[in-house]
């Protein structure tokens, strides 16, 4: 089954992030670097990574890797599986797993999975279940505060 990955790609020119599906490590290395950047070149290409770098990311179940050498460095996690946004006066749990069919335009049937007027009301429905949830988009918010 394949998993939501972020990955982070740093050098002298920048940092660049995203996300990809992958079955594991490998997997999401492999895709982060043929990703097409446009001219038909592949991310790897365009930053010079050499193919050995696949090498070094395990065909298992790891939850993250750290590459660094030749001037660059790339970090791959394993995105939590539900993050939380604020849309209106809501906050919302959505699924990892649905977020590029909601960026583009379609929102599945099941990405919702809970609507909570406060932070610390939300975390009292996730932390049991899901503690890895992602809060870092609502993180400015006070645990307490509820909007109108």
């Amino acid at each position: 089954m394949k998993k939501t990955w972020q990955w982070a790609f740093e050098n002298s020119q920048g940092k660049v992030t995203g996300n990809v599906e992958g079955v594991d490590l490998r997997d999401a290395l492999s895709r982060m670097l043929t990703q097409d950047v446009g001219d038909n070149r592949l991310f790897g290409e365009v930053h010079n990574v050499p193919v050995d770098a696949l090498r070094l990311a395990p065909g298992n179940n790891d939850p993250e890797l750290t590459i660094e050498q030749n001037g660059f460095r790339i970090d791959i996690k394993l995105a939590p599986e539900m993050y939380v946004v604020r849309e209106g006066n809501l906050l919302v749990l959505r699924q990892q797993r649905f977020r590029a069919q909601l960026a583009d335009g379609r929102e599945h049937p099941h990405d919702v999975c809970a609507l909570a007027h406060s932070v610390a009301e939300m975390h009292s429905m996730t932390d049991k279940h899901w503690p890895d949830a992602d809060f870092s988009a609502v993180a400015g918010e006070q645990s307490g505060e509820t909007r109108q």
